[in-house]
């Protein structure tokens, strides 16, 4: 029977905490995509829930510890946390491309689909031939990622902090308050989840769990702000009464 630490239990249990409320906050992107009709509320809200696959894991991991005593392997942890990522990234470049680069955007996702799929083929081969390069578990519900996985995540989060950071740049040109606020808001979420997920890769503690977890919690509402901007951030952040 695997036995759990008490920072693992904290980690598991903050984890399924997290992914609850973002995995509601994407939902709730979703469900008003058949309101609006709009792609990038879609898209959104699927890269939000794949994306956040990766922390899923974890309370995964703990939930069958508990339940049944016995965790996962690392095939089956890996499996479950990392072979999402390029489909949530390929979401995500939806969503830009829908709101920036309409014009490029078949290229830019043909280019992105063929990334993910080789990273796909390559991961899958590592994993049953190298697993080392992909990660190990350094507790039942924490991996150490190897230098594969240390590249590509980097990779990710360089591709998330720079799509921000442009969008932010072309939401600043518009004179409309809300859409300069909309742009703010989608780069402080891309931040927020740079920085937790660089924060994540440190050895564990209570205050860096936490910090890490509320960060991503935050990076969600900044996501749901940046698309759907309800009259609460209207009044908090431009300081007026929303019509």
């Amino acid at each position: 029977m695997v036995e759990l630490t008490p920072i693992e239990i904290l980690n598991g249990s903050m984890s399924i905490v997290m992914v609850t409320i973002i995995i509601i906050v994407g939902i709730a992107l979703i469900s008003k995509y058949f309101k609006y009709k709009s792609r990038p509320l879609l898209f959104m809200g699927i890269s939000l829930i794949l994306l956040i696959s990766v922390w899923f894991t974890h309370g995964l991991a703990l939930i069958l510890i508990l339940t049944t005593g016995n965790g996962l392997s690392p095939e089956i942890f890996f499996i479950c946390e990392y072979t999402l990522i390029p489909w949530a990234t390929l979401a995500w470049m939806v969503v830009i491309t829908e709101l920036m680069y309409k014009d490029k955007q078949k290229l830019i996702l043909s280019i992105y689909a063929i990334f993910g799929v080789v990273y796909t083929v390559i991961f899958y081969y590592l994993l049953f031939t190298n697993i080392a390069l992909i990660g190990e578990l350094e507790s039942p519900i924490d991996p150490h990622n190897g230098p594969f996985m240390t590249g590509y995540l980097l990779i990710i989060l360089i591709n998330v902090f720079i799509t921000g950071l442009l969008f932010f740049r072309d939401s600043r040109k518009s004179q409309d308050s809300e859409i300069r606020l909309k742009g703010l808001l989608f780069f402080l979420s891309s931040t927020s989840l740079v920085i937790a997920s660089i924060l994540d890769t440190f050895p564990l503690n209570i205050i860096l769990i936490i910090v890490v977890r509320g960060l991503l919690v935050l990076a969600s509402i900044e996501v749901y702000g940046a698309f759907l901007l309800p009259n609460w951030m209207k009044k908090l952040f431009l300081k007026q009464e929303s019509s």
